[in-house]
């Protein structure tokens, strides 16, 4: 039965899919976290032969350059969409970590990480961070709510990880990991759609025969009227002031307090 037949049986959304791909290749990514590499760090003390205070640099050093390339990430992400970037990134960030099982000085430890940072929790992080809200707009918060679990998932794996670790030894291990890992981005791949229009859909569940509610006024190209623009401006204004009230409010019974009073006079003295 093919799957699109499934899914209309089943009334459900493929953005869910699309969440649960995203919620996948944030898993997958654990291996190049901190919580991942703390796992083999004593092993690479010891068979590299490294000081912590070195391993400590090299593992700040691949922090600071992945990140730097965020930037390009971004970019690229912007230019190619969602399932091509992913395509790009998924199968050389699986060989990066086999290349893990390779190294044989900090040298060689230090360009590994940084290429596997990179493709791993800065690009495809990115990817399954930002794809889900291309198909959610209402539902934005469930969705972040449900990401946050593979979050806590992608901690509880770094045990598995230590597992295989004991078991056959870091760099075995780090194969394992490897050929699993592009094993499930290239699932990924097949299931991730850049958005809901390229299956007929609307964000949220909607289809491209109806429109959502609430947004008739924006997608029929009508401007807002001044009315509803003037009563958001005074919503705005009306919660500002509140927010005003309230934070003098509370400084002002703060300041009843003589430690509060002896803090406040540190700051300005030191500053």
């Amino acid at each position: 039965m093919p799957f699109s037949v499934i899914m209309a049986k089943t009334k459900l959304f493929y953005g869910w899919i699309i969440v649960v791909a995203s919620g996948m290749m944030i898993v997958s990514t654990m291996v190049g976290h901190t919580t991942g590499v703390s796992m083999a760090v004593d092993h690479f003390l010891e068979d590299l032969q490294l000081t912590r205070t070195r391993m400590s640099a090299i593992w700040t050093l691949s922090l600071f350059i992945s990140g730097m390339g965020l930037p390009v990430a971004g970019a690229l992400l912007d230019h190619c969409g969602s399932r091509k970037m992913a395509a790009f990134v998924s199968v050389p960030f699986g060989i990066s970590i086999v290349g893990m099982s390779l190294v044989q000085n900090g040298v060689q430890l230090a360009a590994c990480l940084i290429v596997l940072r990179f493709l791993g929790p800065e690009c495809i992080i990115l990817i399954a961070s930002t794809l889900p809200n291309h198909w959610f707009v209402a539902q934005r918060g469930k969705v972040a709510a449900f990401l946050s679990l593979f979050d806590v998932m992608n901690i509880a794996f770094s045990s598995i990880f230590e597992a295989i670790i004991r078991a056959f030894g870091w760099r075995k291990a780090y194969v394992i990991v490897g050929s699993s890992t592009a094993a499930i981005l290239v699932v990924c791949n097949l299931l991730i759609r850049n958005d809901p229009k390229s299956m007929g859909l609307k964000p949220d569940g909607g289809t491209a025969m109806e429109e959502p509610p609430g947004d008739v006024e924006l997608t029929s190209g009508a401007a807002p009227s001044a009315s509803t623009k003037a009563n958001e401006d005074v919503e705005i204004e009306a919660a500002t002031t509140a927010n005003v009230v309230t934070m003098r409010s509370v400084i002002t019974n703060l300041c009843k307090y003589p430690s509060v009073n002896l803090l406040c006079d540190a700051i300005l003295i030191t500053s």
